[in-house]
């Protein structure tokens, strides 16, 4: 015989493995602030993570970079949102078009390009950070950076 608590734990166990048997949607919204750039940046992330699999394959994130509050700027950065999407591991920047074998040095160049147009200071180190952001955003809830995994980004907000 089976004690009710044991035939409990059991099915606790099958539901749970059946739960994590299914593909699911996540939608994550991440507010951050740039600590040394002092703009706000948004990473607003979708798509699905397959059955089986740890990370999403080929998820969409808009990008919506804000200026700071009010400053003595003659001219202060736009707002501007980037649509990023992933494609067979590689990052897609909007309308730049990078080589087949593009990786994170080439997605930080793309960013401080488009930084620079819209008036935004550009950190190397920051850039490099953002990077790191926008693909764990990209990857799904487990890759979403959050408060202590980030070094010069403060995290405002988050919605998953």
């Amino acid at each position: 015989m089976i004690s009710n608590g044991v035939r409990h734990v059991l099915l606790t166990g099958v539901v749970l493995l059946c739960a994590c048997q299914r593909d699911y949607d996540f939608h994550t919204d991440i507010l951050y602030e740039a600590l040394r750039g002092q703009y706000q940046v948004q990473v607003e992330a979708r798509g699905v993570v397959r059955s089986g699999h740890d990370i999403s394959e080929r998820p969409n994130a808009y990008v919506t970079f804000s200026p700071p509050g009010p400053r003595d700027l003659s001219l202060p950065p736009e707002t501007v949102m980037i649509e990023v999407a992933q494609r067979e591991s590689r990052l897609y920047f909007g309308n730049e078009f990078l080589a087949d074998d593009a990786g994170r040095e080439q997605y930080a160049e793309v960013l401080s390009r488009l930084m620079t147009r819209y008036r935004y200071p550009v950190d190397p180190d920051e850039i490099e950070e953002l990077v790191l952001i926008i693909e764990g955003a990209l990857a799904g809830p487990k890759g979403t950076h959050v408060e202590g995994q980030t070094r010069l980004f403060k995290v405002v907000s988050r919605t998953s």
